[in-house]
């Protein structure tokens, strides 16, 4: 399969193993400082390696079951698969300064099954439910939508019908009602979504930036206020859309609040508790995992000993995310980088948290 160019993120990730290789060649040349500090926290690769592939794991299981709306247990179950792959080389781990760990932070949903079937050997087909799997098949038809804007349609309509559905397989056994209910609205939803993929950010901006350079030749505006208004519209449309050329149009469409409606119509009182319950416990752990895979992030160049990851876990903690935008991961890093408390590192660990510091906020605000 063919890969993107590795974008601003990956260009996070090439920082912290780059960083990473350069203190562990300093330390093959007993380069050690004078405290012993870098001796002391140097600890086992292969520890480093497990708390990296253990992140990782649940990292792609948390995307995965996003997308596919894993129940727990199949979320364990696939968690355990992909870290009984582990020793294949072809697991994407953060300790290696390689194309595979570069991309994690802007895998694409493909490349990531394509990761899980074709090179880990794990079969997703046994996994998954009837209803998840023509999810996948919809997933697939939808990346890869060619054609005319009548076949792109009918691919995404396709994908959206099957996320539905898969959606609606959580809520248990449904009477007839409350069946009919779901496939009423569920034209509505469909189309909501296909309608909502026209909207373009891209074409705002310039078409605000055309209107804005008509106000300054008009004199109505000058220069510096037209650039002001730009920047602010830029970081506007940053914050609602993320990373527009590669962001999953418009969110979840489960989340459409028609269809969570219907839901909490249909549902019992106690089965609608559930319900929320099982995609608040879905949220936390996708928010947990992020925070797993940013604490190995900063962990591992850092050669972290075992207080100081602690320190740094008990940080990530009280960070969260908006998980409907694709630049979940790298925020969390951004959170977690201005959040760490630099009097926890020692004298070389803080040089190079600086460094990586540095690197990633001018990568991060472009």
């Amino acid at each position: 399969m063919q890969r993107k160019k590795m974008s601003r993120y990956g260009f996070m990730l090439s920082v912290i193993a780059c960083i990473g290789m350069s203190v562990g060649t300093a330390y093959a040349q007993g380069d050690a400082l004078n405290d012993g500090t870098l001796r002391g926290q140097i600890t086992d690769t292969t520890k480093l390696r497990h708390q990296d592939q253990r992140a990782v794991a649940r990292y792609i299981t948390a995307w995965i079951g996003q997308e596919l709306i894993l129940t727990g247990d199949q979320r364990k179950n696939l968690e355990q698969s992909l870290l009984d792959a582990t020793a294949n080389e072809s697991f994407p781990t953060l300790l290696d300064a390689t194309e595979k760990s570069m991309h994690l932070f802007e895998i694409d949903i493909l490349e990531a099954l394509h990761l899980i079937d074709d090179e880990l050997k794990i079969s997703l087909e046994e996994l998954l439910t009837q209803a998840q799997y023509h999810l996948l098949q919809g997933i697939a038809a939808k990346k890869m939508a060619t054609g005319n804007k009548v076949q792109v349609e009918f691919q995404l309509r396709s994908f959206a019908i099957a996320k539905l559905r898969a959606h609606a397989n959580l809520l248990g056994t449904l009477n007839k009602e409350a069946s009919r209910r779901l496939s009423a609205v569920e034209g509505v939803v469909v189309q909501q979504y296909i309608d909502a993929q026209d909207t373009d950010p891209e074409a705002t901006y310039r078409e605000t930036a055309a209107k804005l350079r008509q106000a300054v030749e008009a004199g109505e505006m000058t220069d510096k206020q037209v650039d002001e208004r730009l920047d602010a519209l830029k970081q506007e449309l940053w914050n609602e859309y993320g990373a527009i050329r590669w962001r999953e149009p418009n969110g979840d469409i489960t989340r459409n609040p028609l269809f969570q409606k219907i839901i909490k119509d249909v549902l019992s009182e106690e089965a609608f508790r559930q319900y929320t319950a099982h995609q608040t416990e879905r949220d936390n752990w996708h928010q947990h995992a992020l925070r797993d895979v940013a604490v190995a992030s900063l962990g591992t160049p850092l050669v972290l000993n075992d207080t100081q990851r602690k320190q740094l876990t008990a940080i990530a903690a009280e960070l969260t995310v908006d998980l409907l935008k694709t630049d979940a991961l790298p925020s969390m890093v951004y959170q977690l980088l201005q959040r760490t408390d630099q009097e926890m590192l020692s004298p070389w660990q803080q040089e190079v948290f600086t460094s990586m510091k540095a690197g990633f906020e001018r990568q991060f605000r472009k």
